[in-house]
Formats: structure tokens, sequence, C-alpha cells
């Protein structure tokens, strides 16, 4: 499975390519383990309310 199809399964992948831009990702902070995802934070929108250093650090 590629990169493209991983970012589609995990519903990161962001609105349609207006303008020609090619597949945009939404905002996500990801903690691995491993190679086990243990918290995957998405924004919503242009929100910036859960994918900071701040909030991974306390994911730890």
């Amino acid at each position: 499975m590629g990169s493209v199809e991983i970012q589609r399964t995990t519903k990161r992948i962001r609105g349609g390519d207006p303008v020609g831009l090619g597949v945009r990702l939404r905002r996500y902070a990801l903690l691995a383990d491993d190679g086990v995802v243990k918290v995957l934070n998405l924004e919503e929108g242009g929100a910036f309310t859960m994918s900071s250093a701040e909030d991974m650090l306390a994911a730890l």
C-alpha cells in the first residue's frame, strides 16, 4: 500500500485539489512506539489545538 492510500484510510486527505497542488493532507501529529501508532491527533479545519509539541509531550 502506498502512502496516499494510507493517508486516505486514516482520513487525512483534505478536500479536493482546486489549484493543482496535488494531494493535500490535514494537519496531524502522530506518536508511534516500535512501529505501532499510539496517538493520532487530527486537526479540523484551520485549527491548531491538538497537534502542538506541548500536546504530543503530554501524550508521552
